[in-house]
């Protein structure tokens, strides 16, 4: 396979965008490392934001999760298991921060267009225009039980159900005019009459009729992310969403390969090939010297997938208990 010298890709006349994801539930965190903070304590939340603010990172990404991973019937012991709800953790975060971007990831799934929005509004309004929503499906039935659902929607219907719930939280976020609050205290009402308006919607998944309670925030609605990476995702992504958020982001080839494809998609639907951000995901050691990254990337590598945490993968994925096995075996 031929790979393709970095030097002779055109480099375009652009701004460089970061974001750091501070996970939910994983078994990349190296909680038992001295150093390291609580994944739960809203200090931890605080320290890495403020850290990525300074650093004059674009975004802080929180994900989101509404259940724990399980293992044999249980809370699985390997993880780190720290959920809260990201838009409450993001509020707070708000009053800390002053230029970052406070990015919820929140499901569509498992949540009312109606309701999420107004939150994501409160979140937008709060920040003072700083909010995003990384737009995300589920179709596990571990997390459906929480909802008495299981695993109900295909993978084509979650973006459909997806796709529709946007177009509602859209309506929603526009509800409201520019000006549409009474600007003298001798105005014969409080809003300008009219300029509140109402969200009515019928489709395959929602009926709504309801009048926005928020008005709209100073970016005017949050910035839409994704993270699908199927064919639905990225068509998706393509018609929809302001950033792409890539799991291409480690070789070089495949994520020009991703990129070029999220660009043909853009091309298909009528939007402008740089209408749409991409933002590969990737994990980044640092040391003072070459030497000294690469022993920290072993380290590090093997802090989070240990022996007793590659067996408990593979038990999930193969659904056979292999906590008695020798790893290297």
């Amino acid at each position: 396979m031929t790979r393709t010298d970095p030097n002779d890709v055109p480099r375009p006349d652009a701004q460089l965008h970061f974001g750091v994801f501070f996970q939910g539930v994983n078994h990349w965190t190296i909680w038992s490392d001295p150093s390291s903070g609580s994944q739960i304590d809203p200090a931890s939340f605080l320290r890495v934001a403020r850290t990525a603010e300074r650093g004059l990172f674009d975004a802080f990404f929180l994900g989101d999760g509404l259940r724990l991973r399980e293992s044999a019937g249980g809370v699985h012991e390997l993880d780190v298991a720290g959920r809260p709800d990201s838009i409450t953790q993001l509020s707070a975060l708000a009053a800390a921060t002053e230029r970052i971007g406070l990015v919820s990831t929140s499901n569509t799934t498992y949540n009312e267009p109606g309701d999420l929005a107004r939150r994501l509004a409160g979140l937008d309004l709060l920040s003072g225009g700083r909010a995003g929503w990384n737009v995300v499906t589920t179709h596990n039935a571990w997390t459906g039980e929480n909802f008495r659902r299981g695993g109900f929607l295909d993978h084509a219907d979650r973006y459909r159900r997806a796709e529709e719930f946007l177009s509602v939280a859209r309506a929603v976020w526009n509800g409201w005019a520019e000006g549409a609050v009474a600007d003298s205290a001798e105005a014969r009402s409080w809003s300008v009459p009219g300029a509140v308006g109402r969200v009515r919607a019928e489709g395959a998944q929602f009926d709504v009729d309801l009048a926005p309670t928020l008005p709209r925030s100073a970016q005017g609605h949050p910035v839409i992310f994704q993270a699908g990476d199927s064919g639905e995702g990225r068509d998706f992504a393509a018609r929809n969403v302001d950033v792409i958020f890539s799991a291409h982001g480690t070789d070089f080839d495949d994520a020009l390969a991703f990129a070029e494809d999220v660009r043909r998609r853009l091309r298909a639907v009528g939007r402008a090939e740089d209408a749409l951000r991409i933002l590969p995901g990737t994990e980044i050691v640092v040391g003072a010297t070459e030497k000294e990254a690469e022993e920290k990337a072993r380290w590090v590598r093997l802090e989070q997938v240990t022996p007793a945490v590659a067996l408990g993968i593979a038990s999930r994925l193969w659904g056979f208990d292999l906590s008695g096995r020798d790893a290297d075996g």
